[in-house]
C-alpha cells in the first residue's frame, strides 16, 4: 500500500457532511442530472470538515461519483494534470463499511 493509500485511514469519515444523506444523489448518472445538483452537493462539500481529505482521496481511489468538491470530470482533469492513473472500477473502500448511508 503506497503512502497516499494509507492516509485516507486517519481520517475520521464520520465527520462527513454527507453522513446520513442519500447515496443516489452522489452518483448522477447523466451530465444533465449532474450538472443539476452539482451546486447543492458543491455547498455540503464545501462545508464538510474532511472537504480536502475527501477531494485528495477520490483523485486517488474514487473513479464515479461526487466526492471532495467534484465531479467525475473535474477529478479526471486533475489526475490528467498531475499524471495521477485513473483509479481501477471497484471501490477502494469497503462498500458494506464506507458507503454514503453508513457513515
Amino acid at each position: 500500500m503506497t503512502k497516499m493509500s494509507k492516509a485516507w485511514m486517519s481520517v475520521d469519515w464520520d465527520q462527513a457532511a454527507c453522513k446520513g444523506t442519500d447515496t443516489e444523489s452522489w452518483y448522477p448518472e447523466t451530465p444533465g442530472e449532474s450538472n443539476g445538483v452539482s451546486r447543492v452537493l458543491k455547498k455540503i462539500c464545501n462545508e464538510c470538515p474532511i472537504f480536502s481529505d475527501c477531494g485528495v482521496y477520490a483523485i486517488h481511489h474514487e473513479k464515479y461519483g461526487f466526492w471532495g468538491g467534484m465531479g467525475v470530470h473535474e477529478r479526471w482533469d486533475i489526475r490528467k494534470k498531475l499524471n495521477i492513473p485513473e483509479p481501477e472500477d471497484d471501490h477502494f473502500l469497503p462498500r458494506d463499511r464506507y458507503y454514503r448511508e453508513e457513515l
